[in-house]
C-alpha cells in the first residue's frame, strides 16, 4: 500500500496516531512515542523501497520498561507476538526480494504523493453553514420536546429543555442536574456527550464535524 494507507491501517489497528518524521527528506517515515504508566514505545515505520508491483517498509519498536524478569525465550516470544499484531493488517514479505529491482524514481513518486496528500488534508476546511444549520435544528427540536438519552448500568443521562432552561439530568449511582445558561453552552454539552460514539468506528481518527452533527441529530428522541 502507499504510505498514507499504511499509516491509516496502523493507526486504526492500534489506536496510536503516527506523525511524519520531517527529518527524513529522502523517503517517508512515520513515528510515534507511545508512553504509558509502566513503559514507553518508540515506533518507526519507514518506506525503504518502491517497486512497480509493491513497496517495502521497515518496522521498528524501541521499548523501555520495567519487565526485567523476561528471559530471552520469553522476550523473543513477546517480540514476535508484538510484530504479528502490528503487521496484522499488512502484507509481510515471506521471501527474499532483490533490492536491486527497486526504483529510485518510484520511491520519489511515493514520497511526493504522500507529501501532497498531507498538504491537501492540512489545507481542507469545512463549510460551517450546514453544521450551523444542524445545530439550530437540534436546538429547535429540543425546545419542542425532543431529548437526548443514554441508559447504562450506573443509571441514565438526559439532556433536555424544561420550558425555560437547558439541562442535563443524571440518575442512578451519581445523580445530579447541570443547567446550561445559553444555547451555545448546551450545544457544547451535546457535542461532548456524543464525542466517543461519533468517532468510535474510526478511532483514533476524527470524522468531519458535519458527520458528527448528522449523527447527533439521529440520536434525538421524543
Amino acid at each position: 500500500m502507499p504510505p498514507p494507507a499504511v499509516q491509516f491501517a496502523l493507526e486504526k489497528l492500534t489506536g496510536i496516531l503516527l506523525s511524519r518524521d520531517e527529518n527524513d527528506t529522502a523517503s517517508i517515515t512515520f513515528i510515534a512515542d507511545s508512553t504509558l504508566v509502566s513503559y514507553r514505545r518508540m515506533i518507526r515505520v519507514q518506506l525503504e523501497a518502491s517497486f512497480p508491483d509493491r513497496r517495502l517498509y521497515s518496522f521498528h519498536i524501541d521499548f523501555e520498561g520495567s519487565r526485567n524478569w523476561l528471559d530471552e525465550d520469553e522476550f523473543l516470544t513477546e517480540a514476535k507476538r508484538c510484530f504479528d499484531y502490528w503487521t496484522g493488517k499488512l502484507d509481510v514479505a515471506t521471501c527474499k526480494i532483490s533490492i536491486n529491482e527497486a526504483s529510485a524514481e518510484l520511491l520519489e513518486q511515493d514520497r511526493q504523493s504522500a507529501l501532497d496528500a498531507e498538504a491537501k488534508a492540512a489545507a481542507e476546511t469545512e463549510d460551517q453553514a450546514p453544521i450551523l444549520a444542524l445545530k439550530d435544528q437540534m436546538l429547535n427540536e429540543v425546545r419542542s420536546g425532543a431529548t437526548f438519552n443514554k441508559n447504562h448500568k450506573e443509571g441514565s443521562n438526559t439532556l433536555m429543555f424544561t420550558g425555560s432552561r437547558f439541562i442535563r439530568r443524571d440518575e442512578g449511582e451519581d445523580p445530579g442536574t447541570e443547567v446550561y445558561k445559553t444555547g451555545e453552552a448546551f450545544i457544547t454539552a451535546v457535542r461532548n456527550f456524543y464525542d466517543w460514539e461519533s468517532r468510535r468506528d474510526i478511532y483514533p481518527h476524527r470524522p468531519p464535524e458535519l458527520d458528527v452533527w448528522r449523527y447527533i441529530i439521529t440520536q434525538l428522541r421524543r
